[in-house]
This record gives C-alpha cells, sequence and structure tokens, in this order.
C-alpha cells in the first residue's frame, strides 16, 4: 500500500550504456513503510579510474568515488516514526533529489547519523572521512614525528591536517597524476617525493611509520615485500569508514569541522547539478579536478 503526496519533481543520475545521465521525473508515492527524503548535498570524490558499476547493492557513477549525502527528513511513511520531518541526516552517497529505502533494514544500513541542525551542511558531508582519519591517525603507535605517507586522497589530506595539530609535518610519496603540490604544501606537507626518482626501500629507512593511503603503481604495490622494514606500516584500505563513526570520534570530528581546525571547503574542486554530470564526467577524464571532492546541490 502506498500514501499519494504531492508531485515533486524529482531529478536523478542514472547510467545508460555504462555512462552517467540525468533524468527528470515526478515522485508522487512513498510505501506506507518508508521514509522520503529530500537531498541537499552529495559528495563525491573523483578518479579517472573508476568504473561505472550498477547492481542491487552498488551504483557508483564512472569517474565518481561514493562518499555521503546530506538529506532532511521530508515524509513519513504511514508506519514510519523513527525519524521527525525536518530531521537533517547523513547518509551515504545518494544521487537523486528525493528517495526513499524500501525496508528498515536498508535505512539502517544507508543512514549515518542525525546532524546537529546548526551544523554547516557541507561541513557535514566530511564527517565519515574524517572519521576515518582520526581513526588511522590514532593507530600510530610511534611517537615519532618521521611519518611517511605513501600516496594521497582526501582522506590523506585530513590525517596531514590532523598530524599538524601534533606539530608533525609528513613526507608524501606521490605519482604524477595525484594533487597539485601547492595544496599539499598548503595543508602541512614537509616534503613531496616523485615515486619515479626515488629509491623507496632507502626512503623507508628514514621514517618509524608508513601510512599506505592509495597506490598508484607497482612499486607502492609492493611495499609488503620489504622484509627488511620493520617498523610501523599502516595501510588505509583496511579500514571501513563506517565502522569508524563511534559516537566520540563523531563528536570530535564534528567539532573540529565547526571550529575550523580542520578545514575541508578548499578539498572540494567545485559545486556541480545533476543535469551537468557527462561533462563532469569528461572533465574527470581530463583531470582537470586533480581528485578534489566534487559537491552536487540538489
Amino acid at each position: 500500500m502506498t500514501m499519494i503526496i504531492n508531485n515533486r519533481e524529482n531529478i536523478e543520475v542514472i547510467l545508460r550504456g555504462g555512462f552517467p545521465e540525468y533524468r527528470l521525473h515526478n515522485r508522487n508515492e512513498i510505501p506506507q513503510n518508508s521514509i522520503l527524503f529530500r537531498n541537499l548535498f552529495t559528495l563525491a570524490g573523483t578518479s579517472s579510474t573508476i568504473q561505472a558499476h550498477s547492481n542491487l547493492e552498488t551504483f557508483t557513477i564512472p569517474g565518481h568515488i561514493n562518499y555521503s549525502s546530506v538529506a532532511i527528513v521530508e515524509e513519513n511513511g504511514m508506519n514510519c516514526n523513527q525519524l521527525k520531518e525536518g530531521n537533517r541526516v547523513l547518509l551515504t552517497a545518494q544521487y537523486s533529489k528525493f528517495f526513499s529505502f524500501n525496508t528498515m533494514e536498508n535505512l539502517r544500513n544507508n543512514m549515518l547519523c542525525l546532524l546537529p541542525e546548526d551544523m554547516d551542511m557541507v561541513n557535514a558531508l566530511f564527517i565519515p572521512l574524517l572519521c576515518k582519519a582520526i581513526s588511522l591517525c590514532n593507530l600510530r603507535n610511534s611517537i615519532s614525528d618521521r611519518v611517511l605517507m605513501l600516496g594521497c586522497d582526501i582522506i590523506g589530506l585530513m590525517m596531514i591536517m590532523l598530524m599538524n595539530l601534533e606539530g608533525i609535518r609528513p613526507v608524501v610519496v606521490l605519482d604524477k597524476c595525484e594533487y597539485k603540490h601547492d595544496l599539499l604544501r598548503k595543508k602541512g606537507v614537509s616534503d613531496i617525493l616523485d615515486i619515479h626518482s626515488i629509491h623507496l626501500n632507502q626512503e623507508l629507512k628514514k621514517f618509524e611509520t608508513v601510512f599506505v593511503i592509495s597506490q598508484p603503481n607497482e612499486e607502492i604495490d609492493e611495499l609488503a615485500e620489504y622484509e627488511s622494514y620493520d617498523k610501523e606500516i599502516i595501510y588505509c584500505s583496511n579500514m571501513n569508514t563506517k565502522n569508524c563513526m563511534a559516537h566520540d570520534t563523531r563528536m570530535n570530528a564534528i567539532e573540529l569541522l565547526e571550529n575550523s581546525d580542520i578545514y575541508v571547503k578548499d578539498l572540494i574542486a567545485c559545486h556541480v547539478h545533476a543535469e551537468h554530470v557527462n561533462q563532469v564526467f569528461n572533465d574527470i577524464c581530463e583531470n582537470k579536478y586533480s581528485g578534489k571532492a566534487l559537491v552536487y546541490d540538489w
């Protein structure tokens, strides 16, 4: 059974033949056991290596790394009272202005947390990533300030900012296709090394802790084979973002964002609209965003 609601023009990103498109249609009903959300913003990373994928559990736009969405509870189905209309919530990335989940289990799997009403909603998009960055930094046992980062993505940039708060300025090893050096220097690295111009095994001996953030080429992939390296090696890929969002970590992340101790808005390449998704995809393929994030305004 469904209940009729006011017609709402919905805009969403879809995949057709493996390429992103947008479509407009009317959303005029919700199931009685569902909650209708109105999307405000969606945060997506960018990478030209991400391929399209779509099934019942995963929806990936080519060139996009799914991060998060901030949405408002628009309307409750007849049997739903878990959330109040007007609540602001943080969810997994959704690419539609209006959406609902067909079971409460799906809602639980996709909802990350309720948000403070007075929080900057664009800052809120970064809460899961910052929680993961905090959790990764907390894994470091060594008190040494000799920290090396292999690769760098948005989480890596947040880790750099967190370590700066402790007086640590890590060294970053990059492949040529990654972040522009001026952004890394602005965020507080002490040096930037080109993976193609160093002997990685020799460099590793200078550091107490190595964070493997991303693996842009075979040399970094082979890190685990360096048997002579007996210091801390921490792999970012081994930690699930959703599992990092314990209450205390989440509150810490919100405070850091709201006080601008961790400033994230310069990690956003631009705000975009769904009707431009095809052009956005082409720009990603041409590396125009240098790995920065996109925010979809709905």
